[in-house]
């Protein structure tokens, strides 16, 4: 039996690259709720960029580092993004072809 593992490959490829940013928009979603708002600058700023074997998801306003970690007038979102994260519990969902 031939085996055509450039195809395989580029299955796979296609299947994890889909399973990422279906990951990350799900996360980006959920960061965005619980991010503090003010303006909304930050809420706004969101970006997930994919990559062959990874997603990040980012906020990017000069405050939004510090709005994670430190937030006394709302200490309830801090840690905004990675309560985000922490709310995706079945990641396997995203990967149900591997």
């Amino acid at each position: 039996m031939v085996t055509n593992f450039k195809k395989v490959d580029a299955l796979f490829d296609a299947a994890m690259l889909t399973g990422l940013t279906d990951l990350g928009n799900d996360i980006e979603k959920r960061a965005v709720v619980l991010a503090p708002k003010d303006t909304g600058r930050l809420r706004n700023s969101v970006k997930v960029q994919t990559g062959k074997d990874k997603v990040t998801v980012s906020f990017n306003t000069p405050y939004a580092k510090r709005r994670h970690y430190e937030n006394n007038l709302h200490p309830s979102t801090k840690l905004y993004l990675t309560e985000a994260m922490k709310s995706i519990t079945n990641v396997s969902k995203y990967f149900k072809g591997f």
